[in-house]
């Protein structure tokens, strides 16, 4: 059987990889919410956020940009987009988001707030000014961008043309800016623990459902496939075996005798596996 299923290969592997490292810095900029606020905790908050979100997005954006060169442009020339290619625009805009962020952090670090509840209690807040608002609104046009790539893909044939990676890039534009505006909105009526509720939620909007938005289609079509694979293979022994003469009455039979083979081949892979691990323990005791 395929190791790496074609549904895989196509989706770009390594890209998938910088996916998940995006989604996963998005989401430990929310561990520095659990500590005090300070303002190095607060200039530390802002690095994983706006860096895992160019790695996540843009790596989407990116993808969606060669479909649409080559479904575009590549109807008139040929158009060779290599993952080498995408990898260097990849680089480029992610070094001069972290110029961005650099400049930010060092001309004009963040602020501490302090803000009272209705009970009377104080918290303190990150407060980063003018720069966070500039920082967003280069995301959201990195978004917008994304969304005019959807549109130009949109009659391109289904396997080269993925709606899925639309539809996160929509998440992120409709679900993210909402979250990112209420949790903004409500910081000075509300308590710490809702402005985290807020901020947790913003986050796996941002990272996890984005995620599960491109794998849950492709694990759902990897599994299909390597069903379809082992259909493949019983069918064909079915039809050797046919033809070398066996089963002429019944090619049930055939079908029935291939699936009883394939079980009895799991039962022995998972009696040797069994077997294996009662050695280690043994051995280990």
């Amino acid at each position: 059987m395929n190791i790496c299923p074609q549904v895989i290969k196509s989706a770009s592997p390594a890209f998938l990889e910088l996916m998940c490292l995006g989604g996963i810095l998005v989401c430990s900029q929310f561990f520095t919410e659990l500590l005090e606020t300070n303002v190095l905790m607060c200039t530390i908050r802002i690095w994983p956020q706006h860096v895992g979100f160019v790695i996540l997005y843009g790596s989407l954006v990116i993808k969606t940009w060669r479909i649409s060169m080559i479904f575009t442009i590549g109807a008139r020339k040929r158009v060779s987009l290599p993952d080498a290619v995408l990898h260097k625009r990849l680089a480029i805009l992610l070094l001069a988001a972290i110029a961005i962020l650099a400049v930010w952090t060092t001309s004009s670090p963040p602020e501490i707030s302090a803000l009272r509840t209705s009970d009377n209690l104080i918290f303190y807040v990150c407060k980063f000014g003018i720069w966070e608002y500039t920082v967003i609104g280069a995301e959201v046009i990195l978004l917008l961008y994304g969304v005019y790539l959807s549109f130009t893909i949109r009659k391109a044939p289904a396997q080269f043309s993925d709606k899925f990676m639309a539809y996160a890039i929509y998440n992120a534009i409709i679900l993210g800016l909402v979250m990112s505006l209420v949790s903004r909105l409500f910081i000075p009526v509300t308590g710490p623990d809702m402005i985290l509720v807020l901020e947790f939620v913003q986050v796996q909007v941002y990272a996890s459902v984005t995620l599960l938005i491109i794998f849950i289609p492709k694990f759902l079509a990897v599994r299909k496939e390597r069903n379809n694979q082992v259909c493949k293979a019983i069918m064909s022994q079915t039809s050797i075996l046919a033809a070398a003469g066996r089963f002429k009455s019944s090619p049930s039979v055939a079908m029935d005798l291939n699936v009883n083979f394939l079980n009895y081949m799991v039962e022995q892979v998972e009696k040797s596996t069994q077997t294996t691990e009662n050695i280690e323990k043994q051995t280990a005791e």
